[in-house]
């Protein structure tokens, strides 16, 4: 239990997203998942030049939280290269802060 809070204590920024997206990876467990597709129109300006969008949207539910999702898969997640604020290049893969 002292790593878990030690997790929370060090914690800065966490991606719930990427951490979902991986728990649900690692333990192979599925979310609720709706998909929602959303049609709407707006006039720009003082053109009467009428724009449509269409756009859908996936919405995913868990039953956990994303910091009960993070204790689950820290282990896993310790095999990421160690953050190296130096070495730091975007767009080059995922890195782990966690000690």
């Amino acid at each position: 239990m002292a790593k878990q809070i030690d997790i929370l204590s060090k914690l800065i920024y966490m991606d719930a997203d990427f951490i979902s997206s991986k728990y649900e990876e690692i333990k192979n467990v599925s979310p609720e998942t709706q998909f929602s597709k959303t049609e709407g129109m707006r006039a720009d300006g003082g053109i009467h030049i009428i724009k449509a969008g269409i756009h859908s949207q996936e919405t995913r539910t868990f039953k956990l939280s994303s910091v009960k999702m993070l204790k689950g898969i820290y282990k896993e997640l310790e095999e990421y290269p160690k953050f190296q604020p130096e070495r730091f290049k975007n767009y080059e893969g995922s890195q782990n802060g966690l000690d």
